[in-house]
């Protein structure tokens, strides 16, 4: 019996230990990774970008829900920008459909385009300040890890000109791809 669960702990202690060690790894190789060479170009991303007459009351949710089904397969996070391109927020169709489920129960009669986005902020306050992070272009994949990490429920960040949420995104990455850069 002694043999069977020594046997036991050390495969245990070895799997723990090779876990710790891939973690390392991984946090090595975000460090390594520039954040220009993950994630999508805003070029390529759909995002909903205001004019500037646009403001939070005047743009109506079904305009999120066109703006994510544009390309294909349809998005499941929607950048929204200014008309300068600096980033307001990111919606996810999680977000959008439990607010939209929550506001037919009140009212069946309404449908997205009776509501906008200051209703979805108002519901969801912190879509404006945690629904993303922002880095800069010369930062690693692990500072845009850990940017993500302050705000909590956050699982995007925005690559801007200056790294500050008042200047232009250049580049969008996702948690997924923070993940996929971090597999070793």
């Amino acid at each position: 019996m002694a043999f069977y669960f020594g046997k036991e702990n050390f495969k245990a202690a070895t799997d723990s230990l090779s876990q710790i060690a891939r973690q390392l790894t991984s946090q090595e190789k975000l460090g390594q990774t520039n954040v220009q060479e993950i994630g999508k170009p805003m070029e390529a991303v759909a995002p909903l970008r205001f004019d500037e007459t646009d403001k939070l009351e005047t743009v109506t949710l079904d305009k999120l829900e066109e703006k994510m089904r544009a390309k294909e397969p349809p998005f499941e996070r929607l950048p929204i920008l200014s008309a300068k391109g600096a980033p307001l927020m990111l919606v996810h169709r999680s977000v959008l459909n439990d607010f939209l489920l929550n506001k037919k129960t009140a009212d069946p009669g309404k449908t997205a385009k009776d509501y906008n986005l200051s209703n979805l902020v108002k519901d969801y306050p912190w879509l404006e300040q945690n629904s993303f992070a922002t880095v800069s272009p010369t930062a690693s994949a692990a500072q845009a890890k850990d940017a993500m990490a302050q705000k909590k429920g956050c699982s995007d960040v925005f690559v801007t000109m200056d790294g500050t949420s008042a200047s232009a995104v250049t580049r969008w990455i996702t948690n997924v791809d923070l993940l996929q850069a971090a597999q070793v």
